[in-house]
């Protein structure tokens, strides 16, 4: 927010209100581009913020639920933790 705090950005508040987005995107997120109360920028490619991609196999062996996983981070973090290890494969690097 260096460049709002210069005036070399345009308050973005009215358009963000027109389009709807301080209905649809969280307070959390919203303030993160606010300076003094005015939106100075508009939060793009973020739909995947709250996802966490697991391996349900890997779940199920530690003994917890595919079907009712946990849903914050507190529940994540006291779930057993005898998981087996795994390492993550990638694609091979080309050349």
């Amino acid at each position: 927010m260096h460049y709002a705090g210069l005036n070399q950005l345009q308050d973005l508040s009215a358009l963000y209100s027109s389009t709807g987005s301080n209905k649809v995107v969280p307070e959390s997120l919203t303030n993160t581009v606010k300076l003094d109360g005015k939106v100075y920028g508009i939060p793009v490619n973020v739909h995947r913020a709250n996802l966490v991609w697991v391996n349900t196999k890997l779940l199920t062996a530690a003994g917890i639920s595919t079907t009712v996983p946990p849903i914050s981070i507190a529940e994540w973090l006291t779930e057993p933790r005898d998981a087996p290890r795994q390492r993550c494969r990638t694609s091979p690097r080309p050349g």
